[in-house]
């Protein structure tokens, strides 16, 4: 069985759900995988091409279904395709491939042609085109990508307020710090400076350099996708991080180790989508624990313990295996342990996170109604919802890009009270 959740266009363009771009008349969409650009959804609208990137995209027609048809016999038959200045085509792998070459504006044109499809009245292909916008090599920079805050501040319900926002988010020039023995996973993002968004490059034009200035660091051998990087700092480390495209060297930010002993403070942050515009009904995104030195200086990596009291919740942690989160200190929260006929009325948890002598807790309450679930079809636990899941955690199986966000839509959360348990002595300096 599951549930089905009206969630605003707003609200999905902001978290970052897009893996596609399309066409000015909305007839064609295009997807080109080997495309880095966002982490976990690459190159989409209104985005940026580095000069020298080739963009290799397979067609997605958004019109009719047409009976004997596939979107690349359309794409194929029915359009003529044209470049503007500045471009040229490639031939690669059957799909159609555009080399960016000039900085501005590049223009792929498609102009219908006769072909023997037979499209609807009025939805036949019409004259549209796919604007690039084509930045230099001296108009990128690289940084490391704060991405679940990013997408939490900009388009999330969060709660407590005050504990994430742009205060919390390490600044450009200062190093992030990880606590030592820690697996840390980071996204290094280029950056378009003139035009303020993503520039995309292409997936073996590039790779992530790690130059050790101090102690010993570890880079995870695990296959990673471009742009990523995973790191364990010993004591004392040190690392400059460096995103290396098309020959070009670009410093993004370095990585220092914090010990164990730094750890000053604890508190539990939610990320809450509301489900429906004007409505009390809202769904988990995810949980972090925000872990802070005496300094204020946020410290990444803390494998915390997240544990669930009252209702039975799922909870998936990082770090990036399966749950595609930086580390231990963010998990994902879903309702997804109970049946669905017996999830109407209202629930009760306790969400709950520590680390040693620090610890933090959530109360969650939300109410489910029977306009929200389907009790018609089938429904099984999710693979982590162990022995009843009588407060279960632990890893469960996710995949990349859009379809984790879509699992994560299963349930409708409200908080109504927070309650803190610190450490003695502990503060947020």
């Amino acid at each position: 069985m599951s549930r089905t959740l009206v969630i605003p266009a707003a609200v999905v363009a902001a978290i970052g759900c897009q893996s596609q771009f399309h066409s000015e008349q909305g007839q064609w969409a295009f997807e080109d995988a080997s495309l880095v650009s966002e982490p976990h959804t690459g190159f989409g609208d209104d985005q940026s091409v580095l000069t020298g990137t080739a963009v290799c995209a397979s067609p997605y027609w958004q019109g009719e279904d047409i009976a004997g048809w596939d979107a690349e016999a359309l794409f194929r038959e029915c359009v003529e395709q044209g470049l503007s200045e500045g471009a040229e085509f490639l031939e690669e792998g059957g799909e159609p491939c555009v080399l960016v070459q000039e900085p501005g504006e590049v223009a792929w044109t498609f102009e219908p042609k006769a072909c023997e499809a037979d499209f609807p009245s009025g939805g036949e292909p019409v004259s549209d085109r796919v604007v690039f916008e084509v930045v230099s090599q001296g108009g990128v920079s690289a940084h490391v990508d704060q991405w679940p805050e990013r997408k939490a501040i900009e388009g999330l319900d969060l709660d407590p307020p005050g504990v994430l926002d742009e205060t919390i988010l390490v600044a450009e020039g200062e190093a992030f710090r990880l606590l030592e023995g820690a697996e840390v996973f980071l996204f290094l993002r280029l950056w378009d400076d003139g035009r303020q968004q993503p520039a995309a490059w292409r997936a073996g034009d590039g790779a992530v350099d790690v130059e050790v200035t101090a102690g010993d660091v570890q880079v995870l051998d695990e296959a990673l996708e471009p742009g990523w990087v995973g790191l364990i700092l010993g004591s004392d480390a040190q690392a400059t991080l460096v995103l290396e495209v098309q020959g070009q060297r670009l410093t993004a930010g370095t990585v220092q180790a914090a010990a164990p002993d730094e750890l000053a403070s604890l508190e539990l942050v939610a990320g809450f989508i509301s489900s429906e515009e004007g409505t009390q009904r809202r769904t988990p995104w995810a949980a972090r624990a925000v872990v802070l030195d005496a300094d204020g200086r946020p410290v990444f990596g803390t494998p915390v313990d997240w544990s669930v009291a009252g209702e039975p919740l799922l909870l998936e942690p990082g770090p990036h295996s399966g749950t595609r989160f930086p580390g231990g200190d963010y998990a994902w929260v879903e309702d997804a342990c109970t049946p669905p006929q017996k999830q109407i009325g209202e629930r009760v948890a306790t969400l709950e996170a520590s680390y040693g002598e620090l610890s933090d807790s959530l109360d969650l309450t939300w109410t489910v109604t029977e306009d929200m679930v389907d009790l018609e079809g089938d429904w099984s636990p999710a693979e982590a919802c162990e022995g009843g899941c009588g407060g279960c955690s632990g890893l469960g199986s996710r995949a990349g890009g859009g379809a984790w966000l879509l699992g994560l839509l299963a349930g409708v959360l409200g908080l109504r009270r927070r309650v803190r348990t610190p450490a003695q002595g502990t503060g947020r300096g």
